[in-house]
This record gives structure tokens, C-alpha cells and sequence, in this order.
């Protein structure tokens, strides 16, 4: 989710685009860390909206959340969770579709970018595992984000779940990788950028 201060002018991607090409490089947007997806994500907006924008990354989502209501930074991108409890203004989702959790927030692409983005988490194993283990560990993660508790503190941070098994798994880590790696050398994003 992108997100803006409360009584900011940015409400959209239109309007974001708008602020940032009249700040002139002036226009700054928080991550929560160097080369995260939320860091690598404005940089490709940026990239296809053709406009100049300054990267201040902090320690974690805490900071970066105050700097937004502070007015040091103009957007901030992350996992939704922050939204709500800081009154923040929902820019638009970076998820294929319209999510369950925020239904009237268009999408990056409804607003005209081809950005889908998603933080995601895994569970990686060595190569030599035995088949068995793995089965045994897919179901067992399986089970677990169907807990009720497991789908009740997501839901309170308003994160959908998407379980995905081992064959689906790896697909999607392939072609996130080669997204990231092609974004990462297009824009010459380097250790400390």
C-alpha cells in the first residue's frame, strides 16, 4: 500500500506524480530500509512516471511512519497495517486487483502504473532436504495459516494471506527475483542507495 499523511495533497498516483514533478527532486519518500521492496518499489514508479525522487530510508516502519505524519517524507509504501491506526491516506494498493481489506483503493495499474508489488515471507530449506521433510513442513505451514488466531492477527493488520505450496512457491520466487534484479540494474540502485 502506498499511503500519505493525512492532510496531504497526494491522494492518488496522479496527484503524487504531480507533487514530485513540481518538487523538482524535492519530493521525499520513506522506506523502511535500502533495497526493500518498498524502497525498490518507488523507484520504479519513479522510473516509469519519469520523475526524480529522493529515497530516505529509516530503521523500520515506526520511523518512516513518523516522518510521514511529520511531513519529512511525501509517501511512504508498506504492508498496510499502519494505515488506519495513523489516519493515513491510502494512495493505492500495488496488489493485481482491488483487495478484500481496502475495496474502494484502486490499484497502482487502475491508476495507470503496471507496478505489482508484494511483501512477502518464505520458508527456505537446504537443497539436500529429504522429500519427506518437506511434505511434512509444507502441510504443517499449511495448518498454520489456517489457524484462527494466525488469520485474526493478520486480518488486525489488515494483510490478506496467500499460501502458496513448494512447486508454486518457487515459481513465484523466480519471477520476483528476476523483477527485482531487472528494476535493481535498470536503475543502477547500489549498497547504501
Amino acid at each position: 500500500m502506498m499511503m500519505s499523511a493525512p492532510n496531504s495533497r497526494v491522494r492518488d498516483l496522479r496527484s503524487l506524480v504531480a507533487e514530485a514533478r513540481a518538487a523538482r527532486g524535492g519530493f521525499n519518500y520513506g522506506s523502511a530500509g535500502q533495497g526493500s521492496i518498498p524502497h525498490i518499489v518507488m523507484v520504479a514508479l519513479a522510473r516509469q512516471a519519469n520523475v526524480e525522487m529522493t529515497h530516505v530510508p529509516f530503521r523500520g516502519s515506526a520511523e518512516a511512519i513518523i516522518a510521514l505524519l511529520r511531513g519529512d517524507v511525501s509517501i511512504y509504501a508498506d504492508l498496510p497495517g499502519p494505515l488506519r491506526v495513523n489516519n493515513l491516506q491510502a494512495v493505492g494498493v500495488m496488489a493485481e486487483a482491488r483487495t478484500a481489506e481496502f475495496p474502494d483503493v484502486p490499484t497502482l495499474r487502475e491508476q495507470g502504473f503496471d507496478l505489482v508489488y508484494s511483501i512477502w515471507a518464505g520458508i527456505f530449506a537446504p537443497a539436500a532436504t529429504p522429500p519427506a521433510f518437506l511434505t511434512r513442513a509444507q502441510a504443517a505451514c499449511e495448518r498454520a495459516l489456517r489457524a484462527p488466531a494466525v488469520i485474526e492477527g493478520f486480518e488486525r493488520i489488515s494483510t490478506p494471506i496467500v499460501f502458496r505450496g513448494q512447486a508454486d512457491f518457487a515459481t513465484y520466487w523466480a519471477a520476483e527475483l528476476e523483477k527485482f534484479r531487472a528494476i535493481v540494474l535498470a536503475s543502477g540502485i547500489r549498497p547504501g542507495d
